[in-house]
């Protein structure tokens, strides 16, 4: 299947499809459809050019980065504020730190109490009641991110750092595996419902039961 991106896909990018955004951020295919067309095709397309395109079923991918950058902007339209209002955080974190993707930046995703939004066409931090609840949630879903020295998402632990279930873009082509291995996670999962058990899953693949459980787990959640 050809590939058409203005950057093309390397090992370490990761590359994720609107189904395998809704399963890893436990969300609708509708939903995580909706965000990447949003997100990567209309307002913030000047800024992120991390979007592949498959042409033989123009389906739409973006990389990790996109992915984490996803949740962000989620949680923030969930919660009140504008596509505008993200938007111009989004430039203004992106100018102050570098980067075309600011949202996937430690600095920013704890940013405490405040958000930039433009105002007027100058800038100022809000402190109001919606302000103060949802960088709360935003750190939240961070505590789930391994970050790089310089503060960059590094690995997702969707379902918490306390399990062993993990999406790194090093591994699988991003796809949420067990914790330094290439073990998938619907792999186990898919042959537990086929009948092994998780001690035989354990000893075939050298795992801890733990490991299995958590595949399991994460698996089996329900979409929000």
């Amino acid at each position: 299947m050809e590939t058409i991106s203005v950057e093309k896909p390397k090992i370490g990018d990761g590359i994720y499809t609107s189904s395998e955004v809704a399963e890893i951020l436990n969300i609708s295919k509708r939903r995580a459809t909706y965000l990447i067309k949003a997100y990567s095709e209309q307002k913030f397309k000047d800024l992120s050019n991390f979007t592949y395109v498959y042409k033989n079923e123009r389906r739409k991918s973006i990389n990790f980065y996109g992915l984490i950058e996803l949740k962000v902007f989620d949680t923030l339209r969930s919660n009140g504020f504008s596509s505008y209002q993200i938007l111009d955080a989004y430039k203004e974190f992106a100018k102050e730190y570098g980067t075309n993707y600011p949202f996937a930046k430690k600095q920013v995703l704890f940013m405490g109490k405040k958000i930039i939004l433009q105002i007027g066409g100058g800038y100022r931090l809000v402190s109001g009641e919606k302000t103060l609840l949802i960088p709360k949630i935003i750190e939240s879903f961070a505590k789930k991110i391994e970050f790089s020295e310089d503060g960059t998402a590094l690995r997702l632990f969707p379902i918490g750092m306390n399990k062993d279930v993990v999406v790194d873009p090093n591994h699988q082509f991003g796809a949420p595996t067990v914790k330094d291995t290439n073990i998938r996670a619907s792999t186990l999962c898919g042959m537990h419902e086929a009948g092994d058990s998780i001690k035989l899953l354990s000893a075939l693949y050298k795992i801890e039961e733990k490991s299995v459980k958590d595949a399991i787990a994460y698996c089996h959640r329900k979409a929000s």
